[in-house]
């Protein structure tokens, strides 16, 4: 998460209490949990496609090792 005013990424929150405000370190604007989301939803999406692609390649190169002395069972 970055800050939209001061591009910082270090905020203070309480972690028991997922409707407390969270503060921005650096210049001390207060965001809601929704704000923060909504402000870095282009970096989440690329973010979450990143993983998506690395679980892909995993689970592909596990397949493929774990098949690979089958002459039934090919992977792509």
């Amino acid at each position: 998460m970055i800050c939209s005013t001061c591009a910082g990424d270090q905020f203070e929150h309480d972690p028991e209490n997922l409707d407390a405000a969270i503060r921005c370190a650096g210049c001390d604007r207060i965001y809601t949990r929704e704000q923060l989301i909504a402000e870095n939803g282009e970096m989440i999406e690329s973010a979450l496609d990143d993983m998506k692609a690395d679980v892909v390649d995993h689970a592909r190169k596990t397949f493929r090792n774990a098949f690979r002395g089958s002459k039934y069972i090919r992977v792509k």
